[in-house]
């Protein structure tokens, strides 16, 4: 066999070597792309076999090469260790040849880093990032909140890559999306990259550690598996031991100061004085840091979906904040009034730095003109025909209250989407015990938990007699104790009962979040206790009828069918001194409400005002005496006479009002 050919051979078996060996490092990197640049690198293109084994799928290398292989690689090894020393630079040399710029050892800065290394290979960062780095990489809680599709992922993408390789953070990453996916992907791709993972079983583009001792984590916000994976405690045995620690230590090993000092041989001894340090200090590592980073926690689904919310709040409370990480990021759009960025900035409060921009600068410049363009710029026209993107015409598309709160982090809301104005009275119609035949209040308990209190809807309305309609005359919707509302309740029926002893009180309560146990009070409870001492009867069972209503649905919907149309048709008006409540902003701000207890308490009202009060009674002796009581007011009728038939048809209407739901009643004594 002639040297050339026996070269050849050398070759061949030593690129095998190569692959099987980066195979077995990288078990989920290996593509057609680094086979080519291996296969490049060596000039072994045309070992057909070779590359056919590559091909097959990755998975088969995940538990490491065949018994047959390992042989083979031993007896290349035996054979030719200069070709080994050879190959062991080989991929990094194919890397070279690629165009890849080898990492450098010493930190090159977050904008260098981004500029020269980061994967995807950026251009470097627009000048609102670079603003956003200076401003809240020292923080250890910060908060960005910057308009969509402006590269706010992007640099959380580099700022991970260039903490973990440079900065000693590990990362844990927390999201609601699937746009933490992609940003895992693209972090484990730069690694890989590199050739800086340190793959076993478990490694995948959402949890590897890499060679410097980093770590990478991605889950769902929501996820359980994020507590016991980072949350290990403090493993500094050998970080700050001490001299007298130190000599307890080493003398576990019978090694003494008085063996010294006797002559005693170091190998009578298990280690060396001289070996035991070595080894400590081998056991003194850097501390590494833990950044937990929160993106896009949340999306408009929790709008709707406001139990969305509370889990998730209730999860950072009592899981996440538990962790103790060297630095929080929170980042995303805003969706709505009240959501998870309103309740980090009210946790947090000063120590929390914001980074909060909208695409516009105060100055009336762009946030981010490497990307956007506007008709208010110069160049409008031509910016468009370079490919950037018009806001005016995304504003337009997505529609104001979305523009609002993604783009401009100001999620107010859009003020006539359903209903664009109310109705409002100046005065009732009198008499008041004459021209309405049902008093109704109704408690909307809600069903989440704010950082204050709970927040109540609690709306107070009369039923006119003949035409029908609601007129809302109290709006108490608020945040108020349990309590206190209970009393201003009993002390309000009290009060009218006594002025207007004619119409039915009802009391609607819903019973999901805290409504029964609202029932139950108002049931049960002989008095009030009041903050100076004072007790007050608990006149609520005795004067008014207590209706439970279990809703079920989506609330927005049910709200929606329950109003729409009485609002539109003005069978549901409100007292003018209301123009400025809370039930007035919930109903013109709908659906986009910060919160939506009032009308939900109205919407209940209407629903059992229909379906158990629409016909329940008959409404003639009422009209009857309304007539009478006109004559009698125009002359028409002897007083005394008007007297008599006004005490008869008083016994008769609440004969038919009272009497008929006695047994839905109970009186206190």
């Amino acid at each position: 066999m002639s040297s050339k050919h026996t070269g050849r051979k050398k070759q061949e078996g030593s690129f095998r070597q190569q692959v099987f060996q980066y195979l077995r490092d990288h078990p989920l990197e290996v593509g057609k792309r680094d086979c080519a640049n291996l296969y490049k690198a060596f000039e072994a293109g045309n070992d057909s076999k070779m590359k056919a084994r590559i091909r097959v799928s990755k998975t088969e290398y995940k538990n490491g090469l065949s018994d047959a292989e390992k042989e083979r690689l031993k007896e290349i090894q035996s054979k030719d260790q200069k070709t080994e020393q050879k190959l062991e630079n080989l991929l990094p040399e194919a890397n070279e040849r690629e165009g890849v710029t080898p990492l450098p050892t010493e930190d090159p800065g977050f904008p260098m880093f981004m500029r020269w290394f980061s994967i995807p290979e950026y251009a470097g960062l627009y000048d609102w990032q670079q603003e956003h780095h200076d401003l809240t990489w020292e923080a250890k809680y910060d908060m960005t909140l910057a308009p969509r599709d402006h590269g706010k992922s992007v640099t959380l993408n580099g700022k991970y890559q260039w903490a973990m390789q440079f900065k000693e953070y590990d990362v844990l990453l927390l999201g609601w999306t699937d746009r933490r996916k992609e940003i895992a992907q693209y972090v484990y791709n730069f690694f890989s990259f590199y050739n800086l993972i340190e793959s076993d079983k478990r490694t995948s583009p959402f949890h590897f550690k890499i060679l410097n001792g980093g770590r990478f984590d991605c889950y769902l916000i929501t996820s359980k598996e994020t507590l016991g994976m980072h949350s290990e405690g403090d493993q500094n045995r050998f970080s700050r031991i001490s001299e007298a620690e130190f000599d307890e230590y080493q003398s576990l090993f019978g090694i003494t100061k008085a063996d010294e000092e006797d002559g005693v041989s170091a190998d009578d001894r298990p280690f060396t004085l001289d070996e035991l340090k070595e080894y400590v200090a081998s056991r003194t590592t850097t501390h590494r840091k833990l950044w937990i980073s929160i993106d896009d926690p949340i999306d408009i689904s929790f709008m709707k979906e406001r139990h969305k919310e509370d889990m998730l709040e209730l999860h950072f409370n009592s899981s996440l904040y538990g962790i103790h990480p060297d630095k929080w990021s929170f980042t995303g759009t805003r969706k709505f009034e009240g959501d998870f960025f309103d309740f980090i900035s009210e946790k947090f409060g000063a120590e929390l730095v914001k980074y909060v921009r909208s695409t516009m600068n105060p100055d009336g410049t762009l946030l981010c003109p490497e990307k956007f363009t506007h008709p208010t710029v110069s160049r409008f026209q031509e910016e468009l025909n370079e490919g950037k993107r018009d806001l005016s015409q995304v504003r337009e598309h997505i529609g104001e209250y979305a523009w609002h709160s993604e783009y401009e982090q100001n999620p107010h809301p859009v003020t006539g989407e359903v209903w664009d104005h109310l109705c409002f009275v100046e005065n009732l119609e009198t008499p008041l015990n004459r021209k309405h035949d049902i008093c109704f209040i109704s408690v909307d308990r809600a069903t989440t938990l704010r950082r204050t209190s709970d927040y109540t809807g609690c709306i107070i309305g009369l039923r006119e007699t003949q035409s029908g309609r609601r007129i809302i005359t109290h709006d108490y919707s608020g945040h108020e104790a349990f309590d206190q509302l209970l009393h201003r309740i009993n002390n309000f029926i009290v009060d009218f009962h006594n002025k207007h002893p004619h119409p039915v009180i009802i009391l609607v309560v819903e019973k999901q979040g805290g409504g029964d146990d609202f029932i139950t009070m108002a049931t049960n409870m002989r008095e009030f206790l009041l903050p100076d001492g004072t007790r007050v009867k608990n006149s609520i069972p005795e004067l008014a009828i207590i209706e439970p209503i279990h809703n079920t649905g989506e609330k927005l919907e049910r709200i929606r069918q329950r109003l729409r149309a009485p609002i539109v048709n003005e069978r549901v008006q409100f007292m003018s001194t209301l123009r400025h409540s809370e039930i007035a902003r919930e109903i013109l701000n709908f659906p986009h409400s910060a919160k939506l207890d009032a009308i939900d308490a109205l919407a209940n009202s209407e629903f059992i005002l229909l379906e158990v009060y629409q016909e329940q009674f008959n409404y003639d002796p009422i009209r009857k005496l309304t007539d009478m009581y006109t004559l009698a007011t125009e002359g028409h009728l002897e007083h005394d006479e008007a007297l008599t038939q006004e005490w008869q048809e008083e016994k008769a209407l609440r004969n038919t009002l009272h009497t008929e739901r006695e047994g839905r009643r109970r009186r206190v004594f």
